[in-house]
């Protein structure tokens, strides 16, 4: 997917540092919320109340991001983030330079946004698919894009318009009399205006990527990398790791694999989904094919030996992501990460750890009747590894995840230590001993 590295993941792992952060969280906050007042002064009287609830809505998003420290600072990655932003916007002219934020995000899904308000966030999951910085640098130069031509701010304007029309307003003013023609009809201007929502963005994406591109050669960076990002981006939808064989890592000789518990249960029509016509048409980006076919129209080349840089820090990226969702309280996320990096480098004491916890949470979330708050239910919903991993958890009885947990942690020698995810899951096994 992008890299060719050879993958060691640090023993003990050492996660980035985040100790500077409350520094950093007070000057976003006051930034974002300084900005929020200036936009909504701005804002037009006309359904004013509908804009500025879009505003507000969309700084607490960015709000609760920063406060559940979602983002990184102070550490070596930011310092090569700052570089590349301070070389792009040197070269370009930039609207609102001042109130632009770039922030990397310890999120582990493949993606990179501007929120309309001046922030850029590139997700730790797609900067570590990457091979080399100029393809980050394109990243930000597609997302300043957005921010120069104000997209997110006039999508926002288009939704407002079409729910405060007179013709919307009247369709659902038929609709909640309860006929059935005022229904169809209703649906059908929906749809339409979806798919036309849809068409309006992929042509957004694709004057997106001509102006992008237009910024990153002013930047001087090798047009070439702005080929090899988009290739990377056409495989980003495929898992980065494959799932281990479930019944080698839970085969035990205390507690041996139950071929029940890999057995799926859904019928076929809880698995369709959409075809990739149907994808094609309401996918609100322009398939990879034709934004290639623009760039090198654009004379962007392709070569051959991209340089890769980022591959040696890959495995630090990816602890980060673990840590972020475990201690964020996405176990599920966790599971399936620390599974797979468990496969790439089974001595590493942190991921086992992790995985380890995650094991016994799910027992007392079972045993606790929240089981549901913590795993998804399989479905068409889930990627292909998401569901043999739920699947999984699913045919498990409350005793077997007991005994799947006791027998990874003896297996791993998880209580051999006294560090804090050593003492969290001894009292997590103490919870599950007592009695309701």
């Amino acid at each position: 997917m992008g890299q060719n590295c050879t993958y060691v993941l640090p023993t003990p792992a050492i996660p980035f540092s985040n100790d500077d952060y409350s520094k950093y969280s007070q000057k976003y906050a006051g930034e974002i919320e300084l900005y929020l007042e200036k936009d909504i002064a701005g804002l037009p009287s006309k359904n004013l109340k509908d804009y500025k609830q879009a505003y507000q809505r969309r700084s607490e998003f960015i709000l609760g991001l920063v406060k559940e420290e979602h983002f990184l600072v102070e550490d070596g990655l930011t310092e090569k983030l700052n570089e590349l932003v301070v070389k792009i916007l040197d070269a370009n002219e930039i609207r609102e330079k001042e109130r632009l934020r770039f922030l990397i995000s310890r999120s582990g899904i493949p993606n990179a946004f501007t929120t309309g308000d001046g922030t850029i966030v590139v997700n730790l999951g797609l900067i570590s698919r990457l091979q080399n910085w100029e393809q980050l640098a394109f990243v930000f130069c597609h997302e300043l894009a957005h921010h120069q031509m104000n997209h997110v701010n006039e999508s926002i304007d288009k939704r407002i318009t079409l729910t405060n029309s007179d013709e919307f307003k009247k369709k659902v003013k038929a609709s909640k009399r309860g006929e059935i023609r005022a229904n169809q009809e209703l649906t059908s201007f929906l749809e339409d205006n979806v798919l036309s929502f849809a068409q309006h963005s992929r042509n957004a994406e694709l004057e997106t990527d001509a102006l992008g591109f237009d910024l990153f050669l002013k930047a001087g960076f090798d047009k070439s990398n702005a080929i090899s990002l988009l290739r990377i981006l056409d495989e980003i939808d495929e898992p980065k790791y494959e799932l281990p064989s479930l019944d080698s890592v839970f085969n035990f000789p205390s507690y041996p694999w139950k071929p029940e518990w890999g057995v799926s249960h859904l019928s076929g029509l809880s698995l369709v989904k959409l075809s990739k016509e149907e994808q094609e048409k309401y996918s609100t980006h322009p398939q990879i094919e034709e934004r290639l076919e623009q760039l090198i129209e654009k004379g962007a080349e392709v070569k051959e030996g991209i340089p890769v840089e980022i591959c040696e820090d890959t495995p630090i990226y990816d602890l980060e992501i673990l840590e972020h969702y475990y201690e964020g309280y996405k176990e599920f996320e966790a599971f399936i990460l620390g599974l797979q990096l468990a496969q790439l480098n089974p001595k590493n004491e942190y991921v086992q750890a992790v995985v380890g916890n995650c094991l016994v949470e799910f027992s007392l979330a079972r045993k606790e009747h929240r089981y549901s708050n913590l795993v998804p239910l399989p479905g068409r919903l889930l990627n292909e590894t998401e569901n043999a991993v739920a699947t999984f958890l699913d045919n498990l009885s409350l005793t077997d995840l007991k005994e799947i947990s006791n027998a990874y942690i003896e297996r791993h020698g998880l209580l051999n230590h006294d560090d804090d995810l050593s003492v969290e899951l001894k009292n997590k096994l103490k919870q599950l001993k007592e009695k309701k």
